[in-house]
């Protein structure tokens, strides 16, 4: 931890003596909206060719970043799906806005950790402290005052999914992941955490084995979407549930064009997009790609690829405020492999916002109150550190 405290101190002390606006990413944004293909009635496969949104090979990034960058404005109306409580220009006693603040310590090492925020309580869940297990206990933090306190814990333990959209009505919807201990395998067990009654219940299973894709509430319709069959192989699968009719079961929608693993999914003007992710799961390589998905017209069509390839963000990606944040990845084929660049999509393109306070590797993170909270995850490497450390950064 010492060591940890020496690299943020230095990067923090260099950031400050760079001064200047958050950089705009890339000279132009591709084009939102070219259509995919459409699945027919039966739910078949998209067979049509999909045209990727590729990275420019320059992305405009400059070398500094001022660690005093404003954040832009991101719109008068936030995303419905992630309300924005804050007060805007506020920042609690203790924090910053130039620089990142420790704050209270996961009671529990965690990476690649779920999380949500329900009624201003930040809910962490899951996760792994080695390649294959982690902690049975579901922690909430709360920012007046700077704590952690255990909840009702996982009705089976189990990694690798995703809630930080899958919120509906107060429940936070647990869909697949991998049961302790697998290599390669996968789940269709649901369960569902009420945030108010500290209770589960089980949810209708998944049609398939899904682990390591989103699960993104869009409207009144839960979406699960891609992830891993195995280690060599991704997941085209694409299975919606009617919130408002669990027993009606899932159905599916419009299969994933370009499958992959450790894929971000987040909901954004009233479709889903999934942003990055890795092919397979053998972490040789990840890439920028973009996707959107119209519920209302079940087609898939291609996004603003990210300023660079990243996978194993899935737990730091989300929608807030009119936009969408992708706070940390992975550069899985590269040593180290933690990013500490923070961008932000304002709905035109993406920008490049202040860095991490270090290369840090899967954690989870969210923003309440006009605060961003990075909590959990490794330093460079998957399991560097004590992954237990929260950050927090007023915006």
């Amino acid at each position: 931890m010492v060591f940890l405290r020496s690299v943020v101190g230095l990067s923090l002390i260099a950031s400050v003596a760079c001064q200047g606006e958050a950089s705009s990413v890339g000279d132009a944004t591709p084009s939102v909206g070219e259509d995919a293909g459409s699945a027919p009635d039966d739910a078949a496969r998209v067979d049509a060719p999909f045209e990727d949104a590729s990275t420019p090979e320059d992305t405009g990034v400059d070398a500094a970043v001022a660690e005093d960058a404003d954040v832009p404005d991101v719109g008068d109306t936030p995303d419905a799906s992630t309300p924005d409580t804050g007060v805007p220009g506020e920042c609690p006693a203790g924090l910053s806005t130039s620089e990142w603040t420790r704050r209270a310590d996961l009671p529990r090492a965690r990476g690649e950790h779920a999380n949500a925020v329900v009624d201003g309580r930040l809910i962490t869940l899951g996760g792994i402290h080695d390649h294959r297990t982690g902690p049975m206990e579901v922690e909430s933090y709360d920012p007046a005052t700077n704590s952690w306190s255990s909840v009702s814990s996982l009705p089976e333990l189990r990694n690798h999914f995703t809630t930080g959209h899958a919120v509906y009505a107060g429940e936070i919807w647990v869909c697949g992941g991998k049961p302790d201990g697998a290599r390669s395998e996968g789940s269709t067990r649901v369960d569902v955490y009420n945030v108010a009654a500290d209770s589960w219940r089980r949810g209708p299973d998944l049609p398939e084995d899904h682990w390591a894709g989103p699960a993104v509430v869009v409207g009144d319709s839960l979406h699960v979407v891609s992830g891993g069959i195995n280690n060599r192989e991704s997941a085209d699968h694409h299975f919606v549930l009617d919130l408002r009719d669990e027993d009606a079961g899932w159905t599916r929608a419009a299969d994933v064009p370009e499958a992959r693993v450790h894929v971000a999914g987040v909901p954004y003007d009233g479709k889903l997009w999934l942003i990055g992710g890795e092919f397979h799961h053998r972490h040789d390589g990840d890439t920028a790609t973009v996707q959107i998905y119209d519920p209302a017209t079940d087609r898939w069509s291609s996004g603003p690829s990210l300023p660079e390839a990243r996978s194993h963000h899935e737990w730091a990606t989300f929608a807030h405020g009119g936009s969408i944040w992708s706070v940390s990845g992975v550069d899985s084929a590269n040593r180290p492999r933690g990013q500490e660049t923070i961008y932000r999509f304002d709905g035109t393109e993406w920008r490049r916002m202040f860095d991490l306070p270090g290369k840090l590797v899967s954690p989870g993170a969210k923003i309440m109150d006009g605060v961003l909270y990075v909590f959990g995850g490794g330093v460079n490497d998957w399991f560097g550190g004590d992954l237990q450390a929260t950050w927090a950064r007023c915006l």
